[in-house]
């Protein structure tokens, strides 16, 4: 029978109360990465603190750093306001019985068209509306008519 041991991210999820999820910048964290070690070892101390790959949240990979207290994360985040947080609470999926209708006011998101009530000839009539509209005969203008129209630019 074989024994295998704990992962490590495993033991220190259950040994750290905080955890943070900091999205991996675009280009890498290249000597961020230097500094960012340097800073936790010095500031923190090496045993207060573990960091691990985060996985991928909408694409993008993830870091997550474990802390011991939060004046330990709060100074992290302090120290580094460049790293974005990976959070999700700007995702259409994010819902929130603490913000109006589950969302921050004033966001300005796509919605599903599952909840579209236009329909799809006004759609159509909004997407063109700067366009002339000519009929089969060559009459121009705007048109009721739905059928025998040509657009052009």
């Amino acid at each position: 029978m074989t024994r295998r041991s704990t992962p490590q991210a495993k033991t220190d999820d259950r040994a750290f109360p905080l955890r943070l999820r900091f999205y991996v910048p675009p280009d890498g964290f290249g000597r961020l990465s230097d500094a960012i070690y340097r800073w936790l070892d010095r500031v923190i101390g090496p045993d207060n603190y573990a960091w691990h790959s985060g996985g991928a949240t909408a694409g993008r990979d993830c870091i997550s750093l474990y802390f011991r207290s939060a004046a330990d994360a709060e100074g992290f985040c302090a120290a580094f306001p460049e790293l974005e947080l990976a959070d999700g609470t700007r995702y259409p999926g994010y819902s929130s019985p603490g913000l109006s209708f589950g969302r921050r006011t004033g966001e300005d998101e796509a919605v599903c068209n599952l909840y579209n009530v236009s329909t799809t000839q006004e759609a159509m009539r909004q997407l063109f509306r700067s366009f002339e509209f000519t009929d089969k005969a060559g009459r121009g203008g705007r048109t009721n008519s739905d059928q025998g129209l040509s657009f052009s630019a």
